[in-house]
């Protein structure tokens, strides 16, 4: 597997990508991660044989609504005992995984 991630200076503008690719699609958030671009592969038209990525299909994420969902959860875990969808757990090994990235650049 590869990695790479690109930074720029947001004094200039904001930008956030994420471009995944898998053996069958790729997967493309754009729009600051509102909205979610699907390409599936397919047989290439121009070339018989061959595999290319097909026309892409686009939809809206639920990042909108993120602050809205984490508030909700919060409320649900401390009034009903519902189970928090992100643990401190989960934030800790979030939180490994960025600082290896910064040791290896």
């Amino acid at each position: 597997p590869q990695f790479h991630l690109n930074i720029g200076d947001a004094r200039y503008y904001d930008i956030f990508e994420l471009d995944i690719l898998f053996e069958k699609a790729r997967w493309r958030f754009i729009d600051s991660g509102f909205t979610v671009s699907i390409q599936k592969t397919g047989e290439d038209s121009r070339y018989p044989g061959f595999v290319s990525l097909q026309t892409p299909c686009e939809e809206s994420t639920t990042l909108d609504r993120v602050c809205a969902r984490l508030v909700e959860n919060v409320v649900a875990y401390l009034e009903n005992r519902e189970p928090l969808l992100c643990t401190i757990e989960d934030a800790l090994e979030t939180q490994k995984v960025c600082e290896k990235l910064l040791c290896r650049n």
